[in-house]
């Protein structure tokens, strides 16, 4: 019998709604400021969601259309779209996912650590944070962000990471994830996995093989989890109990 003693948290898609009006609008702001023609709307950015880390998407992107990008306009774009991005966050556009600010809770008053483990930069952890009411109370025991680590997710880097900082056995872990990217990072960790996967995720059917359980949101009593993959919630939605027992399945 093993007992929960940590949850890590992905952060953009998973506590929060920060990807399609966060993240890709602040993305399309410094395309426009730099005066690149491109602009990603949501299928599009959807499809990109498959690589972790705001440098790596935009590498990625200009590479399959063939439009040379230096390393330095790279960098240059991504510290316009993150100034953008924590903009946007100010102005308090972007709302926390259904039943993560009732879990924080929850796991706080039993003592479980909490930790985020993200692709994102600090910065734009903090920001959502520093924004968020919610999110202020929760004292987050560590934060593992892109800056922490040199291989982003698929890659497990960020998540062995956080296990060694932490001094907690893989056993007593669970990890809260959005996409096909984050649950395998957390997997190839050897780290047991509950998805939340985004309505505009297309890689749903790679999840599911790799997590313990998955749902469309965490939920609360007002509003069921509707199960997508592995047992029911005895309450309707995401607790404490239900994710004790992941660990002892």
């Amino acid at each position: 019998m093993h007992d929960l003693k940590a949850v890590f948290w992905d952060l953009d898609g998973t506590l929060a709604d920060t990807e399609m009006n966060g993240h890709r609008v602040a993305f399309n702001k410094a395309f426009e400021e730099f005066k690149i023609s491109w602009y990603w709307d949501e299928h599009l950015y959807g499809q990109l969601l498959s690589i972790s880390g705001g440098k790596n998407r935009i590498r990625y992107y200009s590479d399959q259309i063939g439009y040379k990008i230096s390393t330095t306009t790279n960098e240059k774009l991504h510290r316009a779209k993150q100034s953008y991005y924590s903009n946007i966050i100010k102005q308090n556009k972007i709302s926390l996912r259904r039943g993560v600010s009732r879990l924080l809770l929850e796991l706080s008053n039993q003592n479980v650590e909490q930790w985020i483990v993200t692709t994102s930069s600090s910065l734009a952890v903090h920001s959502l944070i520093d924004n968020s009411d919610q999110l202020r109370e929760i004292l987050f025991k560590g934060i593992i962000t892109s800056d922490d680590v040199q291989k982003t997710k698929p890659d497990p880097s960020c998540f062995n990471k956080a296990i060694k900082d932490s001094g907690i056995g893989r056993e007593s872990i669970l990890v809260i994830e959005d996409s096909y990217i984050g649950v395998k990072s957390a997997t190839n960790a050897g780290l047991k996995c509950v998805a939340t996967p985004s309505i505009w995720d297309s890689q749903i059917p790679n999840i599911l093989s790799h997590i313990s359980s998955a749902v469309d949101h965490l939920g609360d009593p007002s509003c069921f989890s509707k199960v997508i993959s592995g047992p029911s919630c005895p309450k309707g939605y995401i607790d404490f109990n239900f994710l004790q027992s992941l660990l002892n399945n």
